[in-house]
């Protein structure tokens, strides 16, 4: 607890200066090197892991646009840099920062303040050197498309087997096997463990949204500023650490459960196992024995 006197605490702590606070933190988190040039975010949907989001190579032509954008750039210049500048605030002002879904505003007029810097550096040297700054042209062409073909290598062959799990792999394959054994099973458990399993089951299915809408079987709740639900038609949707009490068949029934690999009971049998591009196991599919 602060020590300082209570006028002090009411203003140092209190929600707008802690809003600002870290709004302030989160947007400069944006212009992180790190986050620009090398790492990239951390959510995996929106960018290429561990890739940057731009070039290395056009670090020093960004930071020269920047300088002369703010000094002497014309008109067009400073509203690319204001661009550049105010791209950043959605991030600033949500969580996750830095979040790349939401600076992608920001990118292109970072490319044009690069380009910007390149050709002023270009122009610089055309008449103050012997290759007229046609060593650095070729110099960054060179560079970019090295960089290129090394970011598509990973994002072809790499990204899609490696993170497939970030993208719920694996939902139309079991709601495809839900949908050709529909008929066989009174009750169907899903486990929650890669999302929202409803979504996938409506769109992949698909089951008619006024169907859905107006199902008397449906039950949602909203707790932790958040819409869940929780089954709907044969459908009961459970936290996968409540699959293992909660995944119960009916005395005299037939059920079927998907669930994250071996988190089930002995009174289950598996059938099928769904695997993630890079072959480890995503889901199990059982029945009751």
């Amino acid at each position: 607890f602060s020590k300082l006197p209570e006028l002090v605490k009411k203003i140092v702590y209190n929600r707008p200066l802690t809003f600002v606070s870290l709004a302030t933190k989160n947007y400069f988190s944006n212009w992180s090197p790190r986050y620009l040039f090398f790492r990239g975010g951390s959510h995996y949907q929106f960018s290429l892991p561990y890739h940057e989001l731009l070039f290395l190579v056009t670090a020093p032509f960004l930071l020269i646009g920047l300088i002369k954008s703010l000094i002497k750039g014309n008109r067009e210049e400073k509203l690319i840099l204001l661009w550049a500048v105010c791209g950043f605030l959605p991030s600033a002002i949500t969580k996750d920062a830095p979040h790349v879904l939401r600076s992608l505003f920001s990118l292109p007029p970072m490319v044009v303040l690069a380009m910007i810097g390149l050709f002023w550096l270009v122009s610089f040297l055309r008449s103050r050197s012997k290759l007229h700054g046609n060593l650095i042209l070729i110099v960054f062409v060179i560079a970019v498309l090295v960089s290129f073909i090394r970011w598509w290598k990973d994002y072809w062959q790499v990204y899609p087997r490696a993170y497939s799990w970030a993208w719920q792999y694996g939902y139309p394959e079991v709601v495809s096997f839900i949908k050709d054994n529909y008929s066989n099973y009174g009750q169907i458990f899903l486990t929650k463990r890669y999302g929202e399993p409803h979504e996938f089951v409506l769109f992949n299915f698909p089951w008619n949204p006024l169907d859905y809408q107006n199902d008397p079987l449906r039950k949602w709740d909203y707790h932790s500023e958040w819409f869940w639900v929780d089954g709907f038609a044969k459908f009961v949707f459970l936290n996968d650490w409540d699959v293992g009490y909660q995944a119960k068949c009916p005395p005299s029934e037939k059920c079927l459960l998907v669930t994250s690999p071996d988190n089930y009971s002995q009174d289950w049998k598996k059938i099928k196992t769904i695997y993630f591009l890079e072959g480890k196991p995503a889901f199990d599919i059982l029945e009751n024995n």
